[in-house]
């Protein structure tokens, strides 16, 4: 759920977002655990922010998907010979 506020800052309207966060809880190896500790702190970030982004992208991925899927499907098919039938495999293939 996201909510937007418009807050007067200085007479000027400035525009904030706020985003209802839920916490979750994962389980990985301790190995792995490790690992994102010390990538995130290299890239000056969380493990809480990489595992957030990575979920997100992958929801946003699948949305795409799906419409571009659902676009695709409700579409008429095309005719591609009006000129009488198709021809068979073997035809197409012969050598």
């Amino acid at each position: 759920m996201l909510y937007v506020f418009r807050i007067p800052v200085d007479k000027d309207i400035v525009l904030h977002q706020l985003c209802v966060m839920k916490n979750m809880t994962i389980t990985v190896k301790e190995d792995v655990a490790q690992w994102a500790r010390v990538w995130a702190a290299k890239n000056g970030t969380s493990v809480s922010r990489i595992v957030g982004e990575l979920l997100e992208k992958m929801m946003m991925e699948e949305d795409g998907y799906r419409t571009a899927q659902m676009s695709y499907l409700s579409r008429k098919p095309n005719v591609i010979s009006k000129s009488g039938p198709y021809p068979s495999r073997d035809e197409l293939h012969a050598r």
